[in-house]
């Protein structure tokens, strides 16, 4: 066996030799392809034609428009353009134009469905932590969000946050709660006068206070019988300590109410339907300022 070639030998790292590559030539003769360019994806030596093309395209300019002469950025000048083209009968900016419209639509149904998908993972989330918690004895415990604030649309079946996602929006719904309290102590007052047209202020409060708690997230709304107890408290309560009673949650809707200017953000669906209450309210609070 010593007259065998060795370049005949086939084992582990010495493939046959028709499989082998040959000196001098190449394995891949045609090359690495070329990478396919994401057209998303903007390039350093194009960036400074980017944001050329960004400033011009919101630029204000000079449009004609059915009112009259006005300014308005060059994209909507553009837009409105289109669209008088298309209902004019102009078949290629209408075909462009229901394209538009069909691939915005499509977009925003993406967009809603993935927002859903992520609120109903955070729910999900949120109230494994909770049991988790609760199984350790923990009570009172407080999650930002609450997955019981993740709601689902009854009209288009969407999940989304009715309630504050982090600990800086309480101030908002305590404020509300401040307001229920008052109502209710505003309510007993009127009860004591016993004057004509007491019982009308004493409904019209006790409604205030449930409409308000109907607006508020599932996890700050308290069972009926807290309310109860807490229309009883204030009626074994002495004029004095009523009075202390009202001036304190005075001071705390007061003391809240500058939150209000400040920056923080709340999600779309926590923003509470009550102006037309809190417009009434503030007629009364404004005597304290």
């Amino acid at each position: 066996m010593s007259g065998d070639n060795k370049d005949d030998k086939v084992g582990y790292g010495k493939p046959p030799v028709t499989g082998r590559f040959k000196k001098g030539q190449s394995g891949n003769p045609k090359g690495r392809p070329r990478k396919k360019k994401d057209p998303s994806v903007v390039s350093l030596a194009d960036q400074p034609t980017e944001q050329a093309w960004r400033k011009e395209v919101y630029k204000p300019v000079t449009a004609k428009t059915a009112s009259g002469t006005v300014t308005m950025p060059f994209n909507e000048a553009l837009i409105q353009k289109q669209m008088a083209m298309a209902l004019g009968g102009n078949r290629l900016v209408l075909k462009d134009m229901m394209q538009r419209i069909k691939h915005q639509e499509e977009s925003e149904a993406e967009r809603r469905a993935q927002a859903s998908q992520d609120w109903f993972d955070i729910k999900r989330a949120q109230q494994q932590r909770l049991d988790d918690a609760r199984r350790r004895g923990e009570s009172d415990v407080r999650l930002y969000p609450h997955p019981d604030d993740i709601v689902r649309d009854r009209k288009t079946g969407d999940w989304d946050l009715v309630g504050p996602f982090e600990e800086e929006q309480i101030w908002y719904f305590e404020m509300w709660r401040s307001i229920q309290h008052l109502l209710l102590i505003w309510n007993e007052q009127y009860r004591r006068l016993g004057r004509s047209g007491s019982l009308e202020k004493e409904i019209q409060m006790e409604a205030l206070v449930w409409m308000i708690e109907n607006q508020l997230p599932p996890s700050y709304r308290l069972e009926e019988h807290s309310w109860i107890e807490a229309i009883v408290r204030y009626d074994r309560m002495s004029e004095k300590t009523l009075s202390i009673a009202e001036k304190t949650q005075t001071s705390a809707i007061v003391a809240l109410r500058p939150h209000a200017q400040t920056d923080v953000c709340l999600p779309e669906g926590a923003l509470l339907h009550l102006r037309e209450i809190a417009t009434g309210i503030a007629e009364t609070l404004a005597q304290v300022d």
